[in-house]
């Protein structure tokens, strides 16, 4: 959650401090009174807190998921709803601003996964879609010997597309957002999308050192999102 919380300090200070019991939420998945007093204030409907509590218990269960469908019904809960969660806290101007947020949840749930893939295999969890890795020939033995050949570097090119893809189309919400949020949304969003970039560089090999963005190259892509946001220059790229 690290670029969130980069992100986030972009917000109005109040709007950082709702934030902020939020995260203490969605990781600790404990309603606590803090976060019971966001929820009531920013009128957002119980259902979401409720949904993102199951899906967090599935999340424990080491699940693996047939096809991307089942893989996007429980990203909903853990990736959606907390992205529909923020959307309140943060104020939009119209509610079609809550879809393109589920959308940019499910990119960042997803770009997440293939960051982490070796961990999540090695605690016996797969969050990717198994029709999808049989379709690539990609079976357990190549994962679990750090196999990046050619089928895996398809599989990888395929599930980032898609990533790509919910990147674009939830980007043409953001105008929809009150216009002091709009900024630390673009940020989050670029962070998150520069991830695949990284992965990009390393031929999709994501079995050795984490593929992440440092402070500095983070500093960097804010700078060109805000330069672009004044200006209309292209913004900035890690790396």
């Amino acid at each position: 959650m690290k670029s969130l919380e980069f992100a986030a300090r972009l917000l109005p200070k109040e709007t950082r401090k709702a934030v902020k019991t939020l995260y203490a939420f969605f990781r600790e998945g404990k309603m606590t009174e803090e976060a019971a007093e966001v929820f009531k204030v920013y009128e957002i409907p119980r259902e979401y807190p409720e949904d993102f509590i199951k899906a967090r218990a599935a999340h424990s269960e080491g699940k693996t998921y047939a096809s991307y469908e089942a893989l996007e019904r429980y990203m909903y809960g853990t990736a959606a709803v907390p992205a529909i969660i923020l959307t309140y806290v943060i104020g939009f101007t119209d509610k079609r601003a809550l879809l393109y947020a589920e959308e940019l949840g499910y990119a960042i749930q997803l770009t997440i996964f293939l960051r982490d893939l070796r961990k999540d295999f090695e605690q016996g969890r797969m969050y990717l879609p198994q029709n999808e890795l049989a379709s690539f020939g990609i079976t357990s033995d190549n994962l679990s010997h750090h196999i990046c050949d050619e089928k895996f570097s398809r599989f990888m090119g395929f599930q980032m597309s898609r990533a790509r893809a919910l990147y674009v189309s939830a980007d043409e919400g953001v105008s929809l957002l009150k216009p002091e949020a709009q900024l630390a949304v673009r940020v989050a969003s670029t962070l998150y999308e520069a991830v695949l970039d990284k992965i990009d560089e390393v031929d999709y090999d994501v079995f050795g050192a984490r593929v992440e963005t440092n402070l500095l190259e983070n500093i960097f892509l804010a700078y060109g999102v805000w330069k672009h946001s004044k200006t209309g220059s292209p913004e900035g790229t890690a790396g």
